[in-house]
């Protein structure tokens, strides 16, 4: 019994020492494998808003199809590592308590240890697998992501764009606010709105300054990207795309700020537009009602003077009614001008509108004048008789208007009236000159 104790004992220590180390290996090789197959994983997530259609996307995502694969068999390999151990070390127990043949039941530990060695093997070559798809996951990524920065540096690109345009469109602003003040110089309040817009564009315009910078990092880090894919340097690539994202968020900040400024800018020059028209179109409204009023007195004065009797009278009537057209017609012109002014939205083009509103009204109220005068004239010889035309020449002659409140200008009466007046007319041109009043006492 000694002698067994004596040989048994060393070899249960040996064979524990061994089955120890058999399943730390085993042990160890599912902790780097878990670790390789997590980082496949992780990779592969850096990608996943990529299509699912795109390479790389395709590429990682397989690859950590084959690193989870091959960890599962070092999971599986460590499990028999551990179970072959356990049934070595049953094995030696039982030699040690005698419970069977010592030889036979030493084989059977010796077998099942050398079982537990193999999968403990199998275990490390498992890690060496998932390794191998964590990196082929690393590389298909860090490919991906150079397609994720790209992305992101066209957000980046189309917000620098809408910087430039919005700075332009509030540099329009002022200049429409300038137009105004050009065209509208009595209104102070327009001086107040050019102040506001100009500012506006001042922060546009340090916006784009911005823009610019940014979208100069932004182009570098796709330079990086294109760079760290090309060796599958995901680190690289991933930061990159970290500063990337970054950039486009500045961007959309800074675009927030210029898009801010130039509505400003627009709301400034929409009330400065808004307001030179209305005051043009106020100062052209007066302007309109005296022709439209001028238009209409005359035509009332003509169709008086046209109720009137007798030549002289009927020359005046007709003279009244000929300038009315021309008053009624101006009214007309100096209406269409200011419906086109009120429809313009250019200060400008209202302006020149206005003038053509004021033109018009200008001749309507002269030919009221010269209807008014002439109806005044047809009134003054209403019912006269005409006598004694007297002509010097061939393209003159003068005539002799005889007006009397009596019976008739040869019957008269003490207290009746005579008028005498004498026309000249020369080449279809008329003077009255040589009017005479006379009362019989």
């Amino acid at each position: 019994m000694l002698r067994e104790a004596a040989v048994t004992a060393p070899a249960s220590n040996a064979s524990s020492t061994a089955e120890d180390a058999n399943l730390t290996a085993a042990s160890d090789a599912v902790t780097s494998a878990a670790a390789f197959n997590s980082a496949a994983a992780s990779y592969a997530a850096t990608v996943s808003g990529l299509d699912d259609t795109d390479v790389a996307k395709l590429s990682a995502a397989s690859a950590v199809s084959a690193a989870s694969s091959a960890y599962n068999e070092a999971v599986q390999a460590y499990t028999f590592t551990s179970y072959y151990t356990s049934l070595s070390a049953s094995y030696a127990t039982a030699v040690g308590n005698s419970a069977g043949d010592p030889d036979d039941l030493d084989a059977h530990s010796t077998s099942a240890a050398s079982l537990a060695a193999s999968y403990a093997t199998k275990a490390n070559t498992y890690v060496s697998a998932v390794s191998s798809a964590a990196s082929a996951a690393s590389a298909a990524a860090a490919t991906g992501i150079f397609e994720l920065v790209s992305s992101a540096n066209a957000v980046t690109s189309a917000g620098n764009t809408s910087i430039s345009t919005a700075a332009s469109d509030a540099d329009n602003a002022v200049d429409t606010v300038y137009t105004a003040t050009q065209y509208d110089n009595k209104n102070a309040s327009l001086t107040g709105m050019y102040t506001t817009a100009s500012s506006a564009a001042s922060v546009a315009a340090g916006a784009t300054e911005t823009a610019a910078t940014l979208q100069n990092s932004a182009s570098a880090a796709l330079a990086t990207a294109k760079s760290a894919a090309s060796t599958g340097d995901f680190e690289t690539a991933n930061s990159a795309y970290s500063d990337a994202m970054n950039l486009q968020s500045q961007m959309a900040t800074t675009a927030t700020t210029a898009s801010a400024a130039n509505s400003t800018a627009q709301s400034a020059a929409s009330a400065a537009n808004s307001t030179a028209l209305s005051d043009i179109a106020s100062s052209a409204a007066v302007s309109a009602t005296a022709a439209a009023s001028a238009g209409s007195l005359a035509s009332s004065e003509a169709s008086l003077a046209a109720t009137y009797t007798g030549s002289q009278a009927v020359s005046y009537a007709t003279l009244a009614a000929s300038t009315a057209v021309t008053a009624t017609s101006a009214a007309a012109v100096a209406s269409t001008a200011a419906a086109n002014l009120a429809a313009t939205t250019s200060p400008k083009d209202a302006t020149l509108y206005a003038q053509d509103v004021e033109s018009a009204a200008a001749n309507a109220v002269s030919a009221e004048t010269t209807t008014s005068s002439a109806a005044s004239m047809a009134a003054m010889y209403d019912g006269s008789s005409v006598a004694n035309t007297n002509s010097d020449s061939s393209n003159a002659s003068v005539t002799m208007s005889v007006t009397s409140t009596g019976v008739s200008p040869t019957e008269l009466s003490v207290g009746d009236s005579l008028t005498l007046a004498a026309k000249l007319s020369m080449s279809g041109l008329s003077l009255q000159y040589g009017t005479g009043d006379y009362k019989f006492m």
